[in-house]
């Protein structure tokens, strides 16, 4: 490992970088643009959904706990549910990408 940018660096880590994809009412899939990153490198992870429902009711319409995200490219990442609800959802990811 000497000589690597992770000792200079002190961290394994490259680069951090988070978002939110708002998928309208209609929408059940949608892509967000994010720096380059090397795709074997790097993990994706999902922080949770929400609508702007405020009871119980309106998690039939949102369709946002049947959300899923991917790493579609190394610029892209998209987000997907299976039905698109009544209500947009708002979905939050973030990508860590390693040395």
């Amino acid at each position: 490992i000497a000589g690597k940018e992770i000792v200079a660096n002190g961290s394994a880590i490259k680069s951090i970088q988070r978002g939110t994809i708002v998928l309208s009412e209609n929408q059940t899939s949608k892509a967000a643009t994010i720096s380059p990153v090397i795709t074997g490198k790097t993990m994706l992870s999902f922080l949770g959904a929400s609508s702007r429902g405020q009871t119980e009711t309106f998690y039939d319409k949102t369709g946002h706990h049947f959300v899923r995200i991917s790493l579609t490219n190394s610029t892209t990442v998209t987000a997907n549910r299976e039905f698109s609800g009544e209500e947009p959802a708002t979905v939050s990811y973030e990508v860590i990408e390693f040395y």
